[in-house]
């Protein structure tokens, strides 16, 4: 079969427009209207989840003074995004914190099997100005200090069973499946799933989450002053202080039919 090279292509500018600055107040973006092209098949809504807040919500574990963030009601907590695109604004306070969405998929009916898979197909990394990385003599980038979480969950489930999914996936320390983004190092595969013949309307949903690393291996450690830049090594030993101030946008998702 032939390659559907675009079924469903959401341009997701400003929508993780993550400024990690909480050395600083929020910063602002100027906000892109989405351009979304839909196969005629299919209808999508974007939604937000609401314990994201103004500035993301801590991971799991983060903090023995954080209390653990889950989903009680899928209906009620993921918002579809308004026409002001408000939600897209958000400055995470601080490493190991994360912003959720769901982009639910529904197709009306099918006489075909129709397989699909979600990438990452573009986004935006700003790099320090001052901050170098000493074994590469580049400027460091805030995407090695990011990573994507997902899943997929069935639509078509009660309310109580979605709900029960998305909070085993929110709550997860680690999600399963583990970081999908690699820094930037993969080719943003996030998932796969499949649209059965069937005459009913059928929904999926894809639950993704961008996390600001608190991992030890996004860590750097002073090594000495150049001129005009700072010399960093990689090191478990260091801290997140290199990343303050810079941002990074999810711009592209792409739900490429493949069958």
């Amino acid at each position: 079969m032939g390659v559907t090279l675009l079924s469903l292509a959401v341009s997701l500018t400003s929508l993780a427009y993550v400024t990690y600055s909480w050395f600083i107040f929020k910063r602002t973006a100027s906000i892109n209207a989405i351009e979304i092209s839909v196969e005629n098949a299919i209808s999508y809504k974007l939604k937000y989840f609401v314990y994201n807040g103004e500035a993301g919500y801590p991971a799991s574990n983060y903090s023995a003074t954080d209390v653990d963030v889950v989903v009680n009601n899928y209906q009620t907590e993921f918002l579809e995004i308004d026409q002001n695109y408000s939600q897209y604004v958000i400055s995470l306070s601080q490493p190991a914190y994360r912003l959720t969405y769901a982009l639910e998929l529904s197709l009306a009916s099918t006489s075909l099997v129709r397989d699909y898979e979600i990438s990452i197909t573009d986004y935006t990394s700003e790099a320090s100005a001052i901050h170098y990385n000493y074994t590469t003599n580049q400027p460091i980038e805030i995407k090695e200090a990011i990573n994507v979480y997902s899943t997929i969950i069935d639509g078509n489930l009660s309310n109580l069973d979605v709900t029960s999914a998305a909070s085993t996936f929110v709550s997860a320390p680690l999600p399963a499946g583990g970081d999908k983004f690699g820094g930037g190092t993969t080719n943003g595969h996030l998932d796969d799933f499949t649209f059965a013949i069937s005459e009913s309307v059928q929904k999926k949903i894809l639950l993704f989450t961008i996390e600001f690393s608190n991992q030890p291996s996004s860590y750097y450690n002073f090594r000495e002053y150049g001129q005009n830049i700072i010399y960093y090594d990689k090191s478990p030993f260091g801290n997140s202080n290199v990343y303050k101030t810079l941002s990074f946008s999810l711009d592209t998702m792409l739900v490429k039919r493949v069958i």
